[in-house]
């Protein structure tokens, strides 16, 4: 993934800290594991229909999606972020 350091917005540009762009960086990568997780549960569930598929596949997804949100919550959490979501 590559990040930009800065956003246009109407003609002015707004530089992120490298705290934003890290914190985003995380972000992205948690969302892009809980598609894997999807996609990979599609498939063992198409070829394994047992009990511990199914449970697994449900305790692979709890974890993306904690991490996500844990990740989301950082990101919200970094001091830069606000300003620019406030400004925009």
């Amino acid at each position: 993934m590559i990040a930009f350091p800065y956003l246009w917005v109407n003609g002015e540009k707004y530089i992120f800290s490298s705290e934003v762009l890290e914190s985003g960086k995380r972000l992205f990568n948690s969302f892009c594991k809980i598609q894997h997780v999807a996609r990979n549960a599609y498939t063992r569930a198409c070829h394994d229909n047992s009990n511990n598929t199914v449970v697994q596949i449900k305790m692979d997804m709890i974890k993306a999606l904690e991490e996500f949100d844990n990740n989301w919550v950082i990101f919200e959490q970094v001091p830069d972020y606000h300003q620019y979501i406030y400004q925009f």
